[in-house]
């Protein structure tokens, strides 16, 4: 999810394919940031590799994710909350720096 997200905000993927664990509020500040990065000219990105990611599970329905990406030569954190919504795990907040 981190990686298709960061993916998203540089403008390469769509957000087509992760609506599905996104909430309303995460999906349309990823769908406005994907949208910034195509007016920029972005239509690829570099690869995104996943080097680190932990989890802190904040209560028995909710978890938080820190995660360290390597793009570009760069490093970028990405933090993550997700929570159990019937039975499946749902973005609820998402940062990308």
């Amino acid at each position: 999810m981190a990686k298709a997200a960061l993916e998203t905000v540089l403008g390469a993927s769509t957000i087509e394919s992760l609506v599905r664990w996104l909430s309303p509020e995460v999906r349309e500040s990823l769908a406005q940031q994907h949208s910034l990065a195509r007016r920029a000219g972005r239509i690829s990105s570099p690869p995104v590799a996943i080097k680190r990611a932990r989890v802190c599970r904040v209560s028995a329905r909710a978890a938080e994710v820190s995660i360290v990406a390597y793009c570009d030569g760069r490093a970028r954190a990405i933090a993550m909350r997700l929570e159990d919504a019937a039975g499946r795990w749902l973005v609820t907040t998402i940062e990308v720096g």
